[in-house]
């Protein structure tokens, strides 16, 4: 009975590390999803250049 107990005792140490773990990922992409917005990187597409605006020749 005492091997169910710290098989049981592991799995429930391993769902806590993993929701620990989980929760900190998730902190940090928040707390870094305001810096991205401000900053202008929301949108990738936005800060680069048009190639065709770039070779088109004028004549």
């Amino acid at each position: 009975m005492s091997e169910d107990a710290s098989w049981r005792m592991a799995l429930l140490s391993g769902l806590v590390w993993g929701a620990v773990i989980a929760g900190a990922w998730w902190f940090a992409e928040w707390t870094q999803m305001g810096r991205r917005t401000r900053g202008g990187l929301a949108d990738p597409a936005a800060t680069r250049e048009d190639a065709s605006e770039t070779t088109r020749s004028t004549p």
